[in-house]
C-alpha cells in the first residue's frame, strides 16, 4: 500500500495523472501562488451591503454574457474541489474540477462545447498545435491548446490595464509563476473590484472556483473576446 503511495505521488509531482494521462497543465505543477485578495467590497455603505458593483448592467450583457455570467456565480457557489486527475471521456464529475473545468462549464452554459470544438480543431489542423498524441479525453482541458484554439476562433485584445477593455466572460490566460510559462486561465466576473479592475472566477489548487480582484496578481498572457455568432 505504501509503495503505491509514493509511486502515486511521484506521478504527480512529474505531471503525469495515475491513469497514465498526462494532467493538464493549468497551474497543476506550479508552486503554490501567494495568497488571493480577497473580492474587497466597495467603499460606500450601500455596496458593502450589497457586494461589489457590477460592470456591467445585465440588460447590457449579451446572451453569450449572461449565460457565461450565471454559470460563474453557480460554480462560485458549488464548492468545487480542485483535482487535477485524468478522466477517461475527458468529462471530470460536477463536484471536481480545474481551471480550465471553469472556462469549459462557462461556455457550455452558452451553448459551446469546448470539447467537441477543440478535439475537432486539433483533429483538422493538429499541426497548429503542441502536441504530438492527440489524445481527446485531456486535450480541450489544457491551456497551451486552449490559447491555440481561442486564437483561431475569438478576438485576442489588448492586455494591459489602459487598453484591455476587459468586459464581463472574457477569457484570461496567465503564467502563475512568471516567466512567461502559460499555465492558468479564468474568465473576467461581471463585477468591479477595489482595485479598480474587473474580477475574475478562477480554480487554483487548495481553493474552490472564487471570484477574486486579482486581475494582475499574476502575468497577463492573452486576452481574448469569443466571436458570437
Amino acid at each position: 500500500m505504501a509503495r503505491r503511495h509514493v509511486a502515486k505521488w511521484f506521478w504527480q509531482l512529474l505531471g503525469i495523472g495515475a491513469t497514465g494521462g498526462f494532467l493538464q497543465g493549468c497551474a497543476s505543477v506550479t508552486p503554490a501562488p501567494p495568497p488571493l485578495a480577497p473580492l474587497v467590497q466597495a467603499a460606500s455603505q450601500s455596496s458593502r451591503e450589497t457586494g461589489p458593483p457590477p460592470a456591467m448592467p445585465s440588460d447590457s450583457l449579451t446572451p453569450f454574457q449572461r449565460s457565461v455570467i450565471a454559470s460563474l456565480e453557480h460554480q462560485t457557489a458549488a464548492n468545487t474541489v480542485y483535482d487535477s486527475s485524468y478522466y477517461r471521456g475527458g468529462v471530470p464529475p460536477a463536484n471536481i474540477g480545474v481551471c480550465s473545468d471553469v472556462a469549459i462549464r462557462a461556455f457550455a452554459a452558452a451553448g459551446i462545447d469546448l470539447k467537441r470544438e477543440v478535439t475537432a480543431d486539433i483533429r483538422a489542423h493538429q499541426r497548429l498545435y503542441p502536441l504530438s498524441h492527440p489524445d481527446p479525453n485531456i486535450d480541450h482541458r489544457r491551456c497551451r491548446n486552449l490559447v491555440v484554439y481561442f486564437r483561431r476562433h475569438a478576438r485576442e485584445l489588448p492586455t494591459s490595464p489602459a487598453k484591455a477593455h476587459w468586459q464581463p466572460g472574457d477569457i484570461v490566460f496567465w503564467s502563475t509563476g512568471g516567466k512567461s510559462y502559460l499555465d492558468h486561465i479564468g474568465i473576467i466576473g461581471n463585477h468591479i473590484g477595489a482595485s479598480g479592475n474587473p474580477t475574475v472566477v478562477q480554480h487554483l489548487p487548495g481553493t474552490y472556483v472564487n471570484e477574486t480582484d486579482t486581475l494582475y496578481q499574476f502575468q497577463v498572457m492573452h486576452h481574448f473576446r469569443w466571436n458570437t455568432r
